[in-house]
């Protein structure tokens, strides 16, 4: 019963804050060509902000089959996942998922955030080349290097 509460109140403060920065969404969608399965693309709009080691970066995929969550049993179409991208450590980790059924409704939300600086806990996977999060990573590096190019 807690844990339906607390994925309840996760939930309408997702919803409740989408609704009220919705007026400021100013999302810029890029596909990345890597997967027949679905389509892939990243949110350059908040790149220009991160320009360190550290890239956080949305990704939107569209699936061109639905799939079964296990959890719900409902159908996913689409799905935002938030990673943290590391160019020094070539290593990632994900943060927030959230997954949309075929009318564009909320269906889950898992957040994985961490509040440490340790970064054996921070990123918890390795960017492995001619991964997705490889080809995600090259994609934010070269926006960003377009941006700090242009800005000279």
């Amino acid at each position: 019963m807690i844990k339906n509460n607390y994925q309840i109140i996760l939930f309408l403060i997702l919803v409740f804050s989408s609704i009220s920065f919705s007026q400021n969404n100013t999302e810029l969608w890029k596909p990345i060509n890597f997967d027949p399965e679905k389509n892939i693309y990243i949110d350059l709009a908040g790149l220009e902000h991160f320009t360190e080691d550290d890239i956080y970066v949305w990704v939107l995929e569209e699936f061109t089959e639905p799939f079964e969550l296990e959890s719900s049993n409902e159908e996913i179409f689409t799905a935002k996942t938030y990673y943290l991208l590391n160019k020094e450590l070539n290593m990632y980790s994900i943060l927030e998922i959230i997954y949309y059924d075929e009318k564009d409704a909320i269906t889950e939300y898992y957040n994985y955030w961490r509040n440490t600086d340790i970064e054996s806990y921070k990123y918890n996977y390795p960017i492995m080349p001619g991964s997705v999060e490889s080809s995600l990573l090259e994609n934010c590096i070269d926006y960003i290097n377009k941006k700090n190019s242009e800005a000279k």
